[in-house]
């Protein structure tokens, strides 16, 4: 997912980072790519928790709209905070897994996890 994130929002351009301005529709379409084969991973990974944890099932419902919106063209489904984005989404159901271990982002971070 940071791969993917990063990937969209930064582009290596002469061996500099820097922001994507999304003038590069064939970039953008193999991030989007990426992302929809990270999210048919997530579902796989994720279909057993929503047997067992029904609260799960928003995260799924919530990842499959942001990828479709992602992938019909509106950009901002992608990682902006400013909607329910795929990364905003990630976001929180990472972190309600990190809880659900018992486990605290602070510890993740100083793991490297997180």
């Amino acid at each position: 997912m940071k791969e993917t994130v990063t990937a969209w929002q930064m582009r290596d351009l002469d061996g500099l980072q820097t922001l994507n301005d999304h003038s590069d529709p064939e970039y953008d379409a193999r991030v989007l790519a990426d992302l929809a084969v990270l999210h048919g991973d997530a579902v796989r990974w994720l279909s057993p928790l929503v047997a067992a944890l029904a609260r799960f099932g928003t995260y799924a419902a919530r990842l499959d709209r942001a990828a479709r919106l992602a992938a019909d063209g509106d950009e901002r489904y992608v990682a902006s905070p400013r909607v329910d984005s795929y990364h905003s989404v990630w976001f929180e159901l990472h972190e309600d897994l990190i809880l659900l271990s018992g486990r605290s982002r602070a510890g993740e971070v100083v793991a490297g996890r997180a």
